[in-house]
């Protein structure tokens, strides 16, 4: 649904082993997420886990008519439309994936570097 695509997988043999996947978009500058499932222990679902990503984006009233467009196709919806937070007032949207998991829309602050 956010258009990443499988950069590398590596599945454990064992049932002590984890698997591992990593994802990120065509840029070769662009940040990686890599996920991991350990074979041993509970299984986690939405429903007994906290896990939530953010991703930055430079515009999110933009990000989330793609979303939008995407939940209707896909599945998912968006719980939180784009706007400002009531303390910080960064742009924020909350959107649910098409597996049920939560992912927040962030404005992507630029800071200049300094020299």
């Amino acid at each position: 649904a956010l258009w990443t695509r499988l950069l590398k997988k590596i599945i454990g043999n064992s049932k002590h082993e984890a698997t591992a996947a990593t994802i990120g978009y065509e840029d070769d500058n662009a940040t990686i997420i890599e996920l991991n499932h350990m074979c041993a222990g509970p299984q986690y679902t939405n429903e007994n886990s906290n896990a939530q990503v953010a991703i930055g984006t430079n515009d999110v009233y933009k990000s989330v008519l793609v979303v939008n467009f995407v939940t209707q196709e896909l599945g998912g919806k968006i719980t939180r439309p784009p706007g400002p937070l009531p303390v910080t007032k960064t742009n924020v949207a909350t959107f649910i994936d098409p597996d049920g998991w939560e992912i927040v829309l962030i404005l992507q602050w630029r800071f200049p570097l300094r020299r």
